[in-house]
């Protein structure tokens, strides 16, 4: 191996020539003998050069606040809630649903072509979507805001898929130009399902004495029941009142403009 290395070093000076001793080939920084020499025996790898060094990327990538995008009044209000209820530094960027531009000017089908709110840019630049998918990432990394026990996390899942395909599916059509058979057959769901969430309730909040995500859902679809005249059992809305009491859900609403 040792002499093959050798004869080939040697072929390769004799092909070269004189041409080694050229002072511009010697200030070439694009020939390295080592690296040539790499490729001839590869048990002597050619140590990077510094501009090479200067091109791997550092570690320590610069990391930004939290930003969720929003539009008042919109279902990303539950969001807004659980990330103030969380005490998490955050900005907050207003989305206008028709132009898809946001506050800054950015478009917003560019930060996810979905094209609705909400949606939540991470410290690392990773984009979040869907209101149950944001609120079970706040709820695992501030477990003040999730369920204890075994089944904790499956328990407020199942109660989040809930809001989200039940009730807050059954309001939609109270947004929308919907005919009248339409509209009856929205409201009757929606007692429907408000009745049962009710019946969920396990003390002041629906897992007990504590809020969780799912109550920041819940409380945002009662929001929007109310703006339509809907009425909900009395124990919702002694619910509706304790949610609107609270510091941070006064921040988000102040925030957005439903003061």
């Amino acid at each position: 191996m040792l002499i093959l290395g050798v004869y080939h070093k040697r072929k390769l000076h004799s092909k070269l020539g004189p041409a080694l001793a050229s002072p511009a080939l010697q200030a070439n920084h694009s020939f390295n003998w080592r690296s040539k020499h790499a490729r001839l025996n590869p048990l002597h790898p050619a140590r990077p050069r510094m501009r090479d060094l200067a091109s791997i990327p550092s570690a320590n990538t610069e990391r930004h606040p939290m930003k969720l995008f929003y539009c008042p009044f919109a279902c990303s209000l539950a969001d807004h809630i659980a990330l103030e209820e969380a005490g998490i530094d955050f900005e907050r960027e207003r989305v206008d649903l028709k132009s898809k531009m946001t506050a800054t000017g950015r478009n917003y089908n560019e930060l996810t072509s979905k094209g609705y709110v909400p949606a939540l840019e991470l410290d690392n630049g990773e984009i979040l979507t869907e209101n149950v998918a944001i609120l079970d990432w706040i709820a695992s990394h501030y477990p003040k805001l999730g369920v204890r026990g075994e089944l904790g996390r499956t328990r407020l899942l199942e109660t989040l898929a809930y809001i989200s395909t039940e009730l807050h599916r059954s309001l939609r059509p109270l947004w929308h130009s919907a005919s009248a058979q339409e509209m009856e057959d929205a409201r009757s769901a929606i007692e429907t399902r408000l009745g049962y969430l009710s019946e969920s309730l396990a003390g002041d909040y629906l897992f007990g004495d504590d809020v969780t995500v799912a109550d920041c859902y819940l409380f945002v679809m009662l929001l929007w029941a109310e703006r339509f005249g809907l009425e909900a059992p009395r124990p919702l809305l002694a619910f509706r009142e304790r949610m609107r009491a609270r510091p941070a859900v006064k921040v988000a609403l102040a925030v957005e403009g439903l003061s």
